[in-house]
């Protein structure tokens, strides 16, 4: 039986190699895009000479995240060139290979969250006043669009803004502004907790080589639903709160652009 979880276990782990990232909880993390820039530019009301130093500094931080993508991408080459015959794991062998490839991706998602926050210090010190008091939202919508991705359940990778916008409503509105920003705010708290267990994820993925560990898995993957559900949560109960500052027919668009975000696969 150990030797029958073993394999099952290797195999698992030998597809997270191939493909770079765990299949039920994302760990790379997307660059911020020219098309982000331009959604960042909107909320933060930048003047065309602003515009020009954000895009400026996207230049570099797009250089050192094509850097920190290499580097990556070659230790996880050389993780692959000593991965095992998948039909017949040696309990070493993988244990190593797996170690090697937790650096890298730790290594690579920790670079990545302080480059971006490198590059929005940078814009931070180019706004005047009024501007710089937008920039958590410029933030929080940040961290919906790193981690929302990386919990694969149903609502769990909704983004009730973007769902607004989708349906074509004005998020800028006064009447949806506390909706939203409550929404934000609740979002983000429960986002926040996702950064160390990102981690964790991955350490405890590596550690998963040994019939002795598969409590782990399951402990990482109940750890992992319990984070989905948190957020499955905050979404439900804040699209029903915002659907209700609606009128018709913006809030079956809204409900509409939700329910397709929350299954992807169905519609």
């Amino acid at each position: 039986m150990h030797r029958l979880f073993d394999s099952i276990v290797s195999a698992f782990l030998g597809v997270l190699l191939v493909h770079g990232s765990a299949a039920a909880q994302r760990t790379t993390i997307s660059p911020i895009t020219r098309a982000d820039v331009k959604a960042y530019a909107e909320i933060l009301a930048l003047d065309d000479e602003q515009v020009q130093v954000f895009e400026m500094l996207h230049n570099g931080y797009m250089g050192e995240a094509h850097r920190i993508r290499v580097r990556h991408d070659q230790a996880s080459q050389e993780v692959k060139a000593t991965w095992p015959a998948l039909g017949r794991p040696d309990p070493e062998a993988v244990a190593q290979a797996m170690e090697k490839w937790a650096e890298a991706e730790v290594a690579a998602f920790r670079r990545n969250l302080a480059l971006q926050t490198e590059l929005f210090e940078d814009v931070r010190a180019v706004l005047r006043p009024e501007q710089a008091q937008r920039m958590v939202r410029v933030e929080r919508m940040r961290r919906r669009q790193v981690l929302l991705p990386g919990v694969d359940l149903s609502w769990t990778r909704v983004d009730l803004v973007t769902s607004l916008e989708r349906a074509g409503v004005d998020t800028r509105r006064a009447e949806l502004q506390d909706a939203i920003e409550q929404y934000e705010i609740a979002l983000d708290r429960e986002l926040a907790r996702l950064v160390p267990f990102t981690e964790r994820y991955i350490q405890n993925t590596a550690r998963m080589k040994k019939a002795s560990e598969r409590s782990l898995m399951i402990k990482t993957m109940d750890e992992l639903y319990d984070r989905g559900r948190m957020i499955r949560g905050v979404n439900q109960r804040h699209a029903r709160l915002i659907g209700a500052q609606l009128a018709e027919p913006e809030r079956t668009l809204f409900l509409a652009q939700a329910d397709m975000q929350a299954f992807p696969h169905i519609f």
